[in-house]
């Protein structure tokens, strides 16, 4: 997958590629907080959205920020094999030994 931030709210074109999983149980994307040193300069951008609580499936509720950036599917030869969608994405820490899920 590709992802970067949105030309027209201020990202540069940076793109960086994630190789994920995923995860059918997950209704909103995530990205690491690593991430976002690959996307680019982010000084001005407009696509960050504040705050978002989480339930977890234990009951625990989390906190994290919201980003509005695009992704973009490719094959395993990086061809396209979508457009540039927009998303909204959840800023996560990384958790040493945590899968690029959103659980285990």
């Amino acid at each position: 997958m590709r992802v970067r931030l949105i030309p027209d709210k201020g990202g540069d074109g940076t793109v960086h590629h994630i190789i994920v999983i995923n995860d059918t149980g997950a209704a909103r994307m995530s990205l690491r907080d690593t991430d976002l040193q690959h996307l680019g300069n982010r000084q001005g951008y407009t696509g960050w959205e504040g705050y978002t609580e989480v339930r977890n499936a234990n009951g625990t509720r989390n906190r994290y920020r919201k980003l509005l950036l695009q992704f973009q599917l490719v094959r395993g030869d990086d061809s396209p094999w979508s457009n540039w969608i927009e998303e909204r994405a959840l800023i996560k820490p990384v958790i040493p030994g945590v899968p690029r899920l959103s659980g285990k």
